[in-house]
């Protein structure tokens, strides 16, 4: 709860009765959500790029005979991304749902 304290005095929230935060003003809950959408947007696109690469390399495995599915490349992708994740602090759990379903979408792709 001390580290929930620190982060809403720093970002500029106020304690209220109840454990309850209340921002400084409406205007900078606005920005915060504007900065949470345009976040939002950039994950969009990324995973836009991420499956045009994809596509790309559908022909790729196509072409060489390559089967769509690598085990090895799927278990080193999915422990460098937890490695990554969590030095950045998310959730274990998180990044496994996460890439699950990018790695399940790209398989689709492939397919």
């Amino acid at each position: 709860m001390e580290e929930v304290i620190k982060v809403m005095k720093k970002i500029g929230g106020e304690k209220r009765e109840g454990n309850m935060w209340q921002t400084n003003s409406k205007k900078e809950l606005a920005e915060w959500r504007r900065k949470i959408d345009s976040i939002d947007k950039s994950i969009l696109e990324l995973l836009s790029t991420r499956l045009d690469i994809v596509k790309n390399i559908k022909l790729w495995k196509k072409a060489t005979g390559k089967a769509i599915v690598d085990v090895i490349r799927e278990k080193e992708l999915f422990i460098d991304r937890l490695n990554k994740g969590t030095e950045l602090g998310l959730d274990a759990i998180l990044i496994i749902k996460i890439f699950d379903l990018i790695i399940q979408n790209s398989r689709q792709a492939q397919s």
